[in-house]
């Protein structure tokens, strides 16, 4: 198999590819298990900043509500709890440190906080008013901290998508 790498030429505002062939040390420890399309070395803009649960059963909603958008996420246990309910304080720390990071590199400017029921971070808890509460606790000290709008999602195990 030989091995290629890209080279992003940019000409009076065009861009172009160029592929050619990389050079590998005898040495080298790492082995491409996985070549996807180029990705530009220019840094982009989000949409938004989206805090969620890491939860895989909701991976499909997530790409079929915000497929069409070009966003940021912080995925991590339970999501808004880390804001809303942290069992340390330094977990809602770490959240809002990668929420600035988020702002302030992507300039993202809107910021979605996504809630489920059934969540294992929260016990399985499954009432839906419980969630609410919760992702209202979290826009609240993120309105607070970041001077902007939140919109709070939330996410049944139904299928159904809701803004709260």
């Amino acid at each position: 198999m030989r091995n290629f790498k890209y080279k992003n030429v940019f000409l009076n505002s065009s861009h172009r590819t160029e592929v050619v062939p990389l050079k590998i040390d005898e040495g080298e420890k790492m082995k491409k298990v996985f070549q996807s399309l180029p990705i530009t070395e220019d840094s982009y803009r989000a949409e938004k900043t989206i805090l969620s649960c890491f939860d895989y059963r909701f991976t499909k909603l997530h790409r079929d509500f915000f497929d069409s958008q070009v966003n940021d996420y912080i995925l991590v246990a339970g999501g808004v709890k880390q804001l809303a309910s942290p069992e340390k304080e330094e977990d809602a720390m770490f959240i809002l440190r990668q929420i600035d990071a988020s702002l302030r590199l992507h300039r993202s400017e809107k910021i979605t906080v996504i809630a489920h029921n059934g969540c294992g971070a929260y016990g399985g808890v499954i009432d839906r008013e419980f969630y609410m509460d919760e992702l209202k606790r979290a826009a609240e000290i993120l309105e607070r901290r970041f001077c902007l709008l939140v919109e709070k999602i939330f996410m049944d195990l139904d299928g159904g998508i809701y803004q709260v």
